[in-house]
């Protein structure tokens, strides 16, 4: 999937990039999961969606019978695809599919990197104010997050633009959500080494911030976390539970 470059333009809610906020490392490799190392499969991952060809009670059926597996609201795989964030972006791609969206942004993206539960609503970050196409409009909630983001705040988890960890949990300290919510996401980026999240270079980002309201509740979130993460010697994902 091609993601198109941010557009210039600046709207209501726009916000400027984080700099110095790039990931460490990246948190999977982008070939699918299959019975080998990575690459070992370059099949397209197939997702069933309702009248495509089944209808939501078949679908519904056949994940009872243990055939498929519900990923997101919708949106069906087979029961044999493992669970993993390869799996998890290639189905939210196509969720979005054909909105023209810069990369999978807020809670959508810690879902994908296994620190939420499935959203119930898609998170899209998009460059300008778009309406969403009749096709993604019908079939799946989506929210469009209008931000600017960096080449280096977004990493691609099987070919797709997903934001970057250290730069979801900078946009996830600034969310309306209730704290516990986001405190117990960025606590989880935060402890899983593999994502590169490192506390102490959010911190800077957000102390530099200027003429943004909420920066002392955004410090004492992320301290909450830090201290939280410090508790998860071994995070387990969260209950795969629409949140």
């Amino acid at each position: 999937m091609t993601v198109p470059p941010p557009k210039p333009g600046r709207g209501p809610h726009r916000r400027r990039a984080a700099h110095g906020l790039a990931p460490v490392a990246a948190p999977a490799a982008a070939a699918r999961p299959g019975s080998g190392g990575p690459g070992d499969s370059n099949e397209p991952l197939v997702v069933f969606r309702a009248s495509s060809p089944f209808v939501v009670g078949e679908l519904s059926a056949m994940a009872g019978e243990g055939l498929l597996r519900q990923v997101l609201s919708g949106l069906w795989v087979a029961a044999d695809e493992r669970d993993s964030p390869q799996i998890r972006a290639q189905v939210a791609a196509g969720a979005a599919d054909p909105l023209a969206f810069t990369a999978i942004g807020g809670f959508s993206a810690a879902w994908i990197y296994g620190c939420a539960p499935a959203p119930r609503r898609l998170e899209l970050c998009v460059a300008s104010f778009q309406r969403l196409p009749r096709p993604v409009a019908e079939r799946t909630p989506v929210r469009c997050l209008e931000q600017a983001l960096d080449p280096a705040e977004i990493q691609r988890v099987a070919g797709v633009a997903v934001v970057a960890p250290p730069r979801t949990a900078f946009d996830l300290l600034w969310r309306a959500e209730a704290d516990d919510v986001v405190i117990r996401t960025i606590s989880r980026l935060v402890a899983l080494p593999v994502l590169g999240v490192d506390a102490e270079a959010v911190r800077h980002a957000v102390e530099s911030t200027v003429r943004r309201p909420g920066k002392a509740r955004a410090l004492g979130r992320l301290d909450e976390a830090r201290r939280t993460a410090l508790r998860l010697v071994d995070p387990q994902p969260p209950s795969d539970q629409p949140r």
